[in-house]
């Protein structure tokens, strides 16, 4: 465009352009000026609000939505008033003090308290922990795996060391240096301060010393301890419980001792050690015996819930949701790392209860085709003997300001407050983004996205608190060389791999650094959005945001399909988990003997738990949300929808009522018969036009605008049948019934997969022609059997049956070849090619079934 411009006019127009720049950005200083100088900190205010209930503490924001700021009401701490425990019992002055002085001692028994705790702890804390974070940013316990308590006989086997709960019974004159033996770093002082402490007031401990009592007193040689489990006859809940309320000392080897299946008998040297079930109400005062050092009972099934309700009792959620609330008074706060590992283990506990449950149901509810249910009553069956198992529903679903941070507690020590705060804050930048609409809709130029996204250092004169908080907040950095323990450095490399400068934003990695990357006229051009300072990354940031929030948040405009591909990898990426193995029984193997996959065993196996998200649970707060809403769509072949019942149902009861009860899909084809209005959209768009009443498995007009998106679940292409009636789903309006979906131009096809064929709706198999074509030029008959079996395991080929025919004769050139035969395939040599090749799809799981058209000669 430029190229017949002298020199001089070269320079009159860069400096036209160069002005014409420059007005426009001050013109856009002065408007964001404007714009964000009424912006200001968003700010809680304090935590003031009472619950008249429980009397738990909370922030105006955090009422319930149906109350006003008039008449506030919480349900997270105690349901409304449903749920009613009894207080903490008040801990011993010496113990209190360690939690909230600021002499020297008591700051080193805060800095190793999970120390302290496990070393007088009466059981063992089982699971994996993750420490690989710590000294690496916040401090955040972690574990991975499933949690356990055990406990141990009364006394340690010949030739070991005593532990836990044997501490204080065995060799009691040396208990101090057996501890410090075992965990050296701890200060010796407080340690026996405490084991003094809790010989005064800890029932569980008492019951120990007893048992040592009898011991060296030799009036026996045989002793056995039960811990008991029953709560509900216990008429002093609210006083300090006795060493005989919580344990009962039995003389004799315990063998005749009958005890219910979830009390705890610890026998003299046998037993070896048991794993406390965690609905034993003495599962949390056993091993956390410094905060809770007077045995205040834990979770257990008996505690019943106030009021009318279906459920009668209170379940470990409410019971831990009341008991992390803050109230005057308490002291669990306090407890640091020991807090934060408290939090980890009763979300595991919640989380195990729930999936208990769904083990122990298994043998109640059961699915089966309802097809398959038809089949077992013309067999003489009962519904025992049919349906399979449920593992995992789909329904089973990862800064705080300083003035209520307790005194000697930084943010770390706090995953309750964090994780409120966060949640707070999180529903006010939603809000801000949905409702208030702060950013616009589409860009359509380079001013319009620096005007939204910035990644610079603000002017601190014009901008103080956003400078304030980018440079605290927004920056990455420094690492590598100068700061080698950066949270990002692993192996001596930082992890994020930020570019060095702008000359390594080439081309290729324009989409691997696309935020720092801009093209004008063919070529890069350093740009507001990658400024590095001091070997930091500004990392891109909105000034409104920065300002109001005062946190880490980067803005990024999703301008390719690679940024959305980057989010949702984060989105459905689920919890963190572990490498785990799948496995199962031989399918060959009798119905009595087949062990299907345990998903809830995986589950629990392979994950990773933290403070932060415990707590994030515990508070009952959403992991995601969506707007609009969803309208799963059923996709099932004809009399295949899934049936629930429970053992011992009559059967014929159970097709009644399966036949009557329609699916979304069948009443969408009666609707269509009723109404032809409805004709109008497909199935896939019915939910923005009709509502699905599930009660009345029917579908209704819809009276407001808000619509919801339908999504029909996932079919694999290998399900044959079913993948193919989805595809015309999604394409086919006004269909009526199964048949007449499959209607094209007054022909009703035999299958689905031939409707789509006529449709237009499938690739054709000219690629696969010509795979077989080339193959067959150099391969043997029985390596294109293989071939074959993978392109119909894998590519889902509209017609293999005339790939078949086609090369027939290259398919069957060993077989011709045994039979002494050219290139005549008679019946037999198809069906004994046919047969390799069907042997070829059982080994993977699929047969001859799943291929109608494929049954040829067989």
């Amino acid at each position: 465009m430029f190229e017949s411009e002298t020199s001089e006019q070269r320079k009159k127009r860069l400096y036209k352009e160069n002005k014409s720049r420059y007005r426009k950005k001050q013109k856009t200083k002065h408007s964001d000026r404007q714009q964000y100088s009424n912006i200001m900190r968003h700010e809680l205010g304090r935590m003031d609000q009472i619950c008249i209930h429980c009397n738990a503490k909370f922030w105006i924001d955090e009422r319930d939505q149906k109350s006003s700021q008039a008449s506030s009401s919480f349900a997270v701490c105690c349901a409304g008033g449903k749920v009613s425990l009894p207080p903490l019992l008040k801990p011993p002055s010496y113990i209190l003090d360690l939690y909230t002085s600021s002499s020297s001692d008591a700051a080193l028994f805060r800095k190793n308290i999970r120390g302290y705790n496990n070393i007088l702890a009466c059981t063992s804390f089982g699971a994996n922990i993750d420490e690989k974070f710590q000294g690496q940013g916040v401090s955040n316990f972690r574990i991975h795996g499933q949690v356990y308590h055990r406990i141990g006989s009364l006394l340690p086997e010949n030739e070991h060391f005593p532990a836990f709960a044997q501490l204080y019974i065995y060799d009691t004159e040396h208990e101090n240096e057996n501890r410090q033996n075992i965990m050296q770093d701890l200060n010796n002082d407080i340690l026996l301060n405490l084991q003094n402490m809790l010989d005064e007031c800890n029932p569980y401990i008492r019951s120990f010393r007893q048992v040592r009592d009898i011991i060296l007193s030799n009036a026996t040689s045989q002793i056995s301890m039960v811990i008991h489990s029953d709560r509900t006859h216990n008429p002093h809940c609210y006083n300090a419980p006795t060493s005989s309320d919580v344990a009962a000392i039995i003389i004799g080897d315990g063998y005749d001792v009958n005890p219910t299946n979830r009390n705890i008998c610890l026998r003299l040297h046998d037993g070896g050690l048991q794993i406390i079930s965690e609905t034993h109400p003495s599962y949390d005062p056993l091993y956390y015996v410094l905060l809770f050092p007077r045995g205040d009972d834990g979770w257990h099934i008996n505690i019943p819930l106030i009021g009318l309700s279906k459920r009668k009792r209170i379940t470990p959620m409410q019971f831990y949701s009341y008991r992390l609330q803050i109230r005057d008074g308490d002291w669990l706060q306090y407890a640091g790392r020991l807090y934060q590992q408290y939090i980890v283990d009763q979300y595991a506990k919640i989380e195990q209860e729930r999936l208990n449950y769904l083990k122990l149901n298994q043998t109640i509810l059961r699915t089966e085709m309802y097809q398959g249910t038809v089949d077992a009553i013309d067999a003489g069956d009962i519904s025992n003997n049919i349906g399979r198992r449920i593992i995992l529903p789909s329904s089973f679903t990862g800064g705080p300001r300083q003035i209520e941070l307790l005194p000697n507690q930084n943010a770390a020590d706090r995953p309750d407050l964090t994780a409120r705060v966060f949640h707070l804050k999180l529903q006010k930048l939603l809000k801000d983004l949905n409702i208030n609409h702060w950013f616009e809709d589409k860009i359509y130029s380079i001013e319009k996205y620096d005007s939204i996204v910035s990644a610079e250092i603000p002017d601190p004169a014009i901008y103080p608190l956003a400078y304030e908080t980018v440079t605290t907040c927004m920056m990455h950095g420094p690492c590598g060389i100068l700061n080698p323990s950066a949270p990002c450095m692993k192996d001596g490399k930082c992890q994020k791999n930020y570019p060095k400068n702008f000359q390594e934003c080439t081309k290729e990695n324009e989409n691997r650094y696309p935020i720092y990357c801009r093209r004008e006229n063919g070529r890069f051009v350093e740009t507001r959005s990658g400024i590095r300072l001091d070997n930091r990354w500004v990392v891109p940031y909105n000034i409104s945001l920065a300002t109001k929030y005062n946190a880490h948040i980067n803005v990024e405009i999703c301008n390719s399909i690679l940024a959305i591909k980057y989010l949702y990898k984060y989105v459905y990426k689920g919890h963190d988990r572990a490498t785990i193995t799948l496995s199962q029984t031989n399918n060959t193997q009798t119905s009595a003997n087949i062990e299907t996959i345990d998903e809830i065993k995986m589950y629990l196996d392979a994950r990773y738990i933290s403070s932060s998200e415990s707590i994030w649970r515990i508070f009952h707060y959403r992991l995601h949300n969506h707007i609009p809403s969803v309208q799963r769509l059923a996709v099932h072949l004809p009399n295949q929808q899934s049936i629930t019942f429970q053992d011992g149902d009559n059967l014929q009861h159970i097709v009644d009522y399966a036949t009557t009860r329609m699916t979304t899909l069948t009443a969408w084809f009666q609707e269509n018969l009723e109404n032809i209005a409805a004709h109008e959209y497909k199935y896939t768009d019915f939910p923005l036009y009709y509502t699905w009443n599930k009660s009345q498995c029917k579908w209704n007009p819809r009276k407001s605008a808000t619509g919801a998106i339908g999504r029909l679940y996932m079919v694999q292409p290998s399900e044959g049948e079913r993948y193919y009636l989805r595809i015309l789903l999604t394409h086919i309006k006004g269909a009526t019934s199964f048949d007449n979906l499959k209607t094209v131009n007054g022909y009703t096809c035999r299958t689905f997969k031939e409707a789509c064929i006529h449709l237009g709706l499938l690739q054709n198999d000219n690629e696969w022609d010509i795979c077989l074509y080339e193959a067959s030029k150099i391969n043997t008959g029985q390596q294109l059997r293989h071939l074959f079996a993978m392109i119909l395991l894998y590519c889902q080929p509209a017609a293999p049956e005339k790939l078949w025919n086609k090369y027939k004769s290259a398919l069957c050139e060993d077989i011709l070849y045994q039979y002494h035969q050219t290139t005549i395939v008679n019946n037999i040599i198809e069906c004994r090619a046919l047969n390799q090749l069907n042997q070829y799809l059982l080994s993977n799981g699929k047969s001859f079934k799943d291929f109608p058209d494929m049954h040829l000669g067989l």
